[in-house]
């Protein structure tokens, strides 16, 4: 399908304009309210048609869902080029943490916000870095701290920006360091919850 709403211009394809739609929806949510990316907004920073959207993409959710994996993207690539136990914030998150929570509490199916098991795996693995590929830590003790680390940038993401009182950057690196400190001593630590080596449930 090709957009025909601008004559006179050259036709964009599908895939094009639905590139710049995701794109626009993005950019617009980096720097205003989510309660205003509306269909005439969207379309109009994009310079398109606001039918062009509903050519594209089934409903505005649908788009929004798309914006999302797109943000999933951008955050996974942050984070290969920050490298592995690199707690600093992750700058594509803000929006897509935002935007996540908005849809969810919009009535959103949480099936469809939930990251893809290769995202999943690539944050694994670059927020646990070694402790994941080289520890014999149970399963039980890497989830738990994947988890940790994982609330630990949500929190940097979501309310950071407004939260100032609480996470100030003194506040923060010393988060970092005790996190650091805690990843270090992790081996005494499952053993003395009982986290033993081995099976998960243990």
């Amino acid at each position: 399908m090709e957009d025909r709403t601008t004559p006179g211009r050259k036709r964009i394809s599908s895939t094009e304009i639905r590139g710049r739609l995701i794109n626009t929806v993005i950019e617009l949510a980096e720097r205003l309210p989510l309660q205003e990316l509306t269909v005439r907004r969207i379309a109009q920073t994009a310079q398109t048609d606001p039918k062009t959207i509903f050519r594209n993409f089934e409903n505005l959710e649908d788009l929004f869902i798309a914006a999302i994996r797109e943000l999933e993207h951008r955050v996974v690539k942050f984070l290969e080029a920050s490298g592995p136990g690199d707690f600093q914030p992750i700058s594509p998150g803000d929006t897509y943490v935002r935007f996540t929570i908005w849809l969810f509490l919009s009535g959103t199916d949480p099936i469809k916000l939930r990251a893809s098991p290769e995202a999943t795996h690539a944050l694994r693995v670059l927020t646990l870095g070694e402790v994941d590929a080289e520890s014999e830590l149970s399963e039980r003790t890497k989830a738990a701290l994947f988890l940790l680390l994982m609330a630990f940038l949500t929190g940097q993401s979501s309310i950071a920006a407004f939260q100032t009182d609480v996470f100030t950057p003194e506040a923060t690196l010393d988060a970092v360091d005790l996190i650091t400190a805690m990843i270090q001593d992790l081996p005494r630590l499952t053993d003395s919850l009982g986290w033993n080596t081995g099976d998960s449930s243990s």
